[in-house]
Parts: C-alpha cells; structure tokens; sequence
C-alpha cells in the first residue's frame, strides 16, 4: 500500500519546481519525515558529498519562486523557503536545490554577540548562534575570507564566531551556491563556489532541532 502523505506530495508537486522543462513551481512544505525523493534535476557536480544523500530532486530559482504560496504545500510548512533565493547581487542562492537528511548534518554558523551598526540603528539584535544561513562545510580562514566565501556583507553580520552544529534528522532545508550581494559603498562581493544552507528557524516544528557544540572567535 503506498504512503498517503508520499502521494498527496506527488499531487502537489508533479510537474513543478524544476521538475520538467517550462513547468511551473509550486510552493513547497515540510512534513514530519523525509519524503521520498524526486526524479527531478540532478546536484550539480561540486555539491557537498555530505548534503547528496538528504537530495529530495527538487530545486528553483529567484525566477520560479516569485509570486507562490498561495497553495499549500505538502513539504515545508511555511512561505519561508522562498526567502532562500534571490536575483544576482542581492544576496543569498542563486539555485537552491531541496534536502531533508535521514541521518543529523552537521553545518557552521557564524554569528555575532554584538549588533552591527545598521542592526544597531534600526533597534534590532545580532545574528544569533541558531540562524538561517549556514556553511555547508568547515569554513577556513578569518572574517575576510568567510565574507568573499559566504557573501556576508558587514551591515548583515559581524562574524565574531563560528560554531560548529548538528541537524537533527527530519529538517527540510535549501542549498545552493552563494548569489553575490552589493553591499552599498565600496563593499561588493561576486557569486561564490560556496555552498550555502537555509533553514526556516522560524517554523515553530524546527525549534530544538539544531544543537551547537565547538564554538570559536573568528579571526581577521
């Protein structure tokens, strides 16, 4: 008998985010477990060997995310995996490629304990050790070169730690390699090799899902 929840994903997502040329996508939701994957779009080559296992054969871009959500959908629980994508120079993937992992993934975070300047003048706080951007493997050198690496413009972040977490099994999560970003002044960063997580911390199911361990200052 088959999975009632793996067929209603089918319904939903038949035809959609990338799954056959000139078709049109369909916003996407995260269930209790991994779904079954996709015969969608094959990773490219140089995707992270840890992530290719938790692949679910689905992937979209800035272009094929606008103007969804309307339906809701049967892999990620809210509107937020949109916020993973973004047209050139503003940041973020440029094409994001949809995981869930039967087994917990290990990522790094950078974070801060102290505001930015913009972060600062606008009233809001430092990005937190549990965030939405990751790195998908252990970053190397300091804070100048996680910025050109990860497309962290200064105002965003200011890079005073990397911790070293786990993601519990089950978290639906996008990756894809970073988009480039102009930050505003001389500051201005290209698209990168790198590849990037996104993960909703904002819906309510990931809460406690993500565990940080190693913690280290991030240098110059």
């Amino acid at each position: 008998m088959r999975n009632p929840v793996f067929c209603i994903l089918v319904a939903v997502l038949a035809g959609c985010v990338h799954g056959s040329p000139g078709s049109a996508a369909t916003s996407v939701t995260r269930v209790s477990e991994c779904p079954g994957r996709l015969n969608g779009p094959a990773l490219p080559p140089d995707a992270p060997e840890a992530l290719r296992q938790a692949y679910l054969g689905i992937s979209y871009t800035h272009a094929s995310a606008k103007g969804l959500g309307e339906t809701p959908s049967q892999i990620w629980g809210s509107e937020h995996w949109k916020d993973a994508v973004a047209e050139e120079g503003e940041g973020r993937i440029d094409n994001a490629y949809l995981f869930c992992s039967a087994q917990p993934v290990r990522l790094w975070r950078a974070w801060s304990t102290h505001p930015t300047e913009e972060q600062a003048q606008s009233g809001g706080g430092p990005s937190k050790q549990i965030g939405k951007w990751w790195a998908a493997e252990p970053p190397t050198g300091g804070r100048a070169a996680f910025r050109r690496a990860y497309v962290v413009c200064t105002r965003w972040n200011r890079l005073e730690h990397l911790s070293r977490c786990t993601v519990d099994a089950g978290v639906v999560f996008a990756a894809g390699r970073g988009n480039g970003a102009r930050c505003g002044g001389t500051e201005e960063y290209g698209p990168s090799a790198r590849w990037q997580v996104f993960i909703d911390v904002d819906d309510p199911s990931n809460a406690g899902k993500i565990h940080c361990g190693d913690t280290t200052e991030m240098s110059e």
